[in-house]
């Protein structure tokens, strides 16, 4: 599916591990679905990746189409 968009999830981000964990297991749910190229996960602050470095890694993989 080349034209296929990925899919970018923006989480707050946080230091707690726990908190991480549940945006962490909603995006690999989505990932097993959809394909990890497909679905990325961000976060807006105190977490990696950034939005910058989610969308950076999307475009290394050759996705042209970014949601």
């Amino acid at each position: 599916m080349p034209h296929s968009p990925t899919l970018i999830l923006i989480a707050h981000g946080s230091r707690e591990p726990r908190w991480l964990a549940s945006v962490e297991e909603l995006a690999a749910s989505l990932q097993a679905t959809h394909g990890p190229d497909r679905v990325r996960l961000a976060y807006m602050q105190c977490a990696s990746p950034t939005l910058a470095e989610a969308v950076s890694a999307a475009a290394n993989s050759g996705q042209t189409k970014i949601r």
